[in-house]
């Protein structure tokens, strides 16, 4: 099964999984062992999924269109 751009939902807002070598963007939402979604702190905005551990996932948001 393909992970690649798996888009999850929370709060009515849409979320696109990012992939280990994308960057972290302002507004992003991350996931523990495929939790649910959680704020994460203006800390990792900027880094890489790779910079974390591989147990933690991290959702951008998407633009509305």
């Amino acid at each position: 099964m393909s992970r690649n751009n798996i888009i999850n939902t929370f709060i009515g807002k849409k979320y696109k999984k990012l992939k280990r070598d994308e960057i972290i963007k302002e507004g992003a939402m991350q996931s523990w062992c495929h939790g649910e979604l959680q704020p994460i702190r203006n800390t990792t905005i900027g880094s890489k999924p790779s910079d974390f551990s591989v147990e933690r996932d991290f959702y951008n948001p998407m633009e509305d269109r």
